[in-house]
């Protein structure tokens, strides 16, 4: 390069330090006059509305897009450090980068979810991706609630509470269902009576469930268990499970 063009570096420290003191987002040691950079950053947000965007994106933003297109990343994700990070991962390393993160709008104050991903475009730029899971993440949170509340009753009563499937293999039960077994619930789900009590015992159970399949009828009764050594007598009430389409597909 032509030696009056290039900065040495105590010059280019010093005009940092005087930019930073100056308050200025840029310095340009060799632009002497302010409004030519003025007229640059004019134009380039002129220009910016003109640029790449898409339908969704001002739907996203409800109509805010025009006042997004033009603003640095850096301001636009000020208070999103985590965003900035991943945009300069990929801008540096070329990576593909993704991740789901809750986002509040700063154009319409709405707490949203967003599975967000930053792709290199050759040489120089980034693609921004934004899919709105908001419904998505409430239905989550909202099976998860529920799941939490349901386990929260099934473990709080000492009852036995068990879901077997049309083999007779355990898909869910409770704390006092397993104890009986001598099984923790992890050690019960997926066996059936048969890995689990003597064989009589096992086949009679097995034909009380298929009678309560067939007939698609509940029913009361007792059963006589071993447990511990000795046998206990059980009351119960088992009705048939219904899988999602309806059908028959267990007991409970």
């Amino acid at each position: 390069l032509p030696a009056q063009i290039v900065m040495r570096a105590e010059d280019l420290v010093d005009a940092a330090l005087q930019g930073f003191e100056r308050g200025e987002s840029v310095t340009l040691p060799a632009l002497h006059d302010g409004a030519l950079w003025d007229a640059y950053e004019g134009a380039r947000k002129a220009m910016a509305p003109h640029l790449s965007s898409n339908e969704a994106a001002d739907k996203i933003t409800r109509g805010g897009l025009a006042s997004l297109l033009g603003t640095r990343a850096s301001e636009w994700y000020s208070a999103k450090p985590q965003i900035l990070e991943m945009l300069w991962r990929c801008f540096n390393e070329g990576t593909l980068i993704q991740k789901e993160i809750p986002w509040q709008m700063v154009t319409t104050g709405e707490n949203k979810h967003f599975a967000v991903a930053f792709a290199p475009v050759p040489p120089d730029l980034v693609m921004h991706h934004a899919e709105d899971i908001t419904e998505r993440k409430q239905t989550e949170e909202a099976l998860e609630e529920s799941h939490t509340l349901l386990s929260s009753i099934i473990e709080g009563t000492p009852d036995a509470i068990f879901l077997k499937d049309d083999q007779g293999r355990y898909l869910m039960a409770n704390s006092s269902a397993a104890k009986i077994v001598g099984k923790t619930v992890r050690e019960l789900l997926g066996k059936d009576n048969t890995e689990l009590m003597p064989d009589e015992v096992a086949r009679r159970i097995a034909e009380i469930d298929r009678q309560i399949m067939n007939t698609e009828e509940s029913q009361v009764g007792e059963e006589h268990l071993p447990v511990e050594g000795t046998t206990r007598t059980y009351h119960f009430i088992k009705t048939p499970y219904r899988n999602h389409h309806g059908e028959v597909a267990g007991v409970g």
